[in-house]
C-alpha cells in the first residue's frame, strides 16, 4: 500500500512518502505543489494525507488537484485537514492564501456537476473540464473548546444558527475524498 504525506513539514510519517517544498524538513522529495509535476507514476497511491497544506496553495490549486487525481488509484482516499475559513486559525497565518470549504470539493465531483447542470442549467464544471472526479465520503468539524461546552446544552437548530452567524466556532475541518476513476 503506497501512501503520500503531502506538504509534510516537520511531521514526517513512517510508511509514507513525505513531500514538501522546504529542504530543511528533510522530505523524501522536494516539490512545489502549485507548479511541479508530482514525481510519481499514474495510479500509484492508495492514500494521501494533506494536513494543513491546501490553504497554502495559491494559483496552482487546480493543477495540484489534477496531479493528485493522476497519481492516485481508483478508490484511493485523500484525508484533508484545513483551518476553517472563518477562524483565526486561518487568518492568523499570512501564508494562508486559499480558504478551503467542504462545498468547494463538490466542484471536483462529476456526479455533483452533472446534477447541478440538470437542476440549474449552469455550472463551472471543474470536474468535467479537467476530467477529474473526487467524491466527498466524510466530513467533520472541530469546534473551539468554548463552543464545544456550550453546544452540550443547545439544540441542533441553535447550533446551526450559531455556526452560520459567528466566526471562531469551527476551528478545523476534516474532509475525506475518494478518487473515482472509470
Amino acid at each position: 500500500m503506497s501512501k503520500l504525506n503531502l506538504g509534510c513539514g516537520h511531521k514526517l510519517k513512517e510508511d509514507y512518502i513525505n513531500i514538501d517544498n522546504d529542504p530543511d524538513v528533510n522530505p523524501n522529495y522536494i516539490v512545489n505543489l502549485g507548479t511541479d509535476v508530482l514525481p510519481f507514476e499514474d495510479n500509484f497511491f492508495d492514500e494521501v494525507l494533506a494536513s494543513h497544506i491546501l490553504e497554502h496553495v495559491g494559483d496552482g490549486y487546480i493543477f495540484l488537484m489534477k496531479e493528485l487525481y493522476r497519481v492516485c488509484k481508483h478508490n484511493a482516499v485523500i484525508e484533508i485537514f484545513v483551518p476553517h475559513h472563518r477562524s483565526d486559525w486561518y487568518y492568523d497565518d499570512p501564508t494562508h492564501v486559499r480558504p478551503i470549504t467542504l462545498n468547494s470539493f463538490q466542484l471536483f465531483s462529476k456526479k455533483y456537476i452533472e446534477n447541478h447542470i440538470k437542476e440549474y442549467g449552469s455550472s463551472n464544471g471543474i470536474a468535467l473540464k479537467e476530467n477529474i472526479n473526487f467524491e466527498v465520503v466524510d466530513a467533520r468539524m472541530r469546534f473551539s473548546d468554548k463552543w464545544n461546552e456550550k453546544f452540550k446544552f443547545l439544540s441542533e437548530q441553535e447550533i446551526q444558527e450559531i455556526i452560520s452567524e459567528r466566526n471562531n466556532v469551527i476551528i478545523e475541518v476534516y474532509i475525506k475524498l475518494m478518487v473515482i476513476k472509470e
